[in-house]
């Protein structure tokens, strides 16, 4: 019966927080699992807060005049929609100070354990497969875009003010450039956002499949072998990390999508998937990963 993170005594999961803080897992594999899993949950959950955290704030973004120009109703739902965010940073505060701040370390050193543990793991072809959605991050690129279409229009609104009729000479000048400066920011700033949403594998396809000849990545359309690969890591941010014998090499062989190209010039030596990305357990991804690794360097020793 696997174990779960809260039907732990608060003095076990005090104790695998100190752990983590030293950089040790549980001794217990079945606490290690469930600290594993919680931490899982967690980083899924925080993955919500920063698009949450925009929906909350965006009604002080609002240009003045439809927030002061406005019905009593609508006055009304504006000022509960605030107190409301207010309320919702302050719990979000005490909930990631109190509970959850030490969360990335339970889970990676955990984790990593689990993974030490596994002595002779399958070496079949795997695939890591992409999530159809990524929650938070989805909701991250409309949320991050309403609130940069609304900040636009309220710094519109304002250029408006500042250069009424009754304005000096000189401001109701500048009006069309100052205009076209906030509309390159908010023009820019959804551009961003369209090209993190861009850079991001969804689908039900594979994100990476791993075989006994190598690995292969269909969204940066490249291939490599076990022979180009120096090791597979855990890597940084809960991801499996591929460390490159020759990077540069290798990665002139991809053949991403345009509004994946930047990704791909960007990455030194280590070529990462996040774990946020896989539908399966970044611990199955990278025991599978490391195993079809180890076998392919003794067949190689072999002959």
């Amino acid at each position: 019966m696997t174990m779960r993170w809260g039907e732990l005594p608060r003095t076990t999961r005090d104790e695998v927080r100190r752990l983590a803080q030293k950089g040790y897992p549980h001794p217990d594999p079945a606490i290690q699992r469930a600290a594993a899993d919680w931490g899982v949950r967690v980083r899924r959950l925080l993955v919500w807060l920063f698009p949450l955290m925009a929906v909350a704030v965006l009604p002080t973004f609002l240009p003045s005049s439809w927030r002061y120009g406005a019905s009593g109703v609508v006055d009304f739902l504006l000022g509960a929609w605030i107190r409301g965010a207010e309320i919702l940073v302050l719990v979000g505060a005490i909930w990631f100070t109190v509970s959850v701040r030490h969360s990335e370390r339970v889970e990676r050193v955990n984790t990593e354990a689990l993974l030490n543990a596994v002595h002779r793991p399958a070496t079949e072809p795997f695939t890591a497969h992409r999530r159809l959605l990524v929650p938070g991050y989805d909701l991250g690129v409309v949320t991050w875009g309403v609130f940069a279409a609304t900040m636009t229009l309220s710094m519109l609104d304002s250029v408006g003010e500042m250069t009424a009729e009754d304005s000096p000479a000189i401001l109701r000048t500048l009006t069309p450039w100052a205009e076209s400066v906030v509309i390159t920011f908010g023009v820019s700033l959804g551009a961003i956002h369209l090209a993190t949403a861009a850079m991001i594998p969804r689908g039900r396809g594979a994100l990476v499949a791993l075989d006994a000849d190598g690995v292969t990545i269909p969204h940066l359309g490249l291939a490599f072998g076990w022979a180009e690969v120096d090791r597979v890591e855990f890597g940084h941010g809960m991801s499996l990390a591929f460390r490159l014998r020759d990077a540069d090499g290798v990665l002139r062989r991809a053949q991403p999508k345009p509004w994946r190209r930047w990704q791909v010039r960007h990455l030194q030596g280590v070529l990462s998937i996040p774990a946020v990305s896989m539908r399966e357990p970044i611990s199955e991804v990278v025991a599978k990963a490391r195993a079809l690794h180890s076998a392919s360097l003794a067949g190689t020793a072999a002959r």
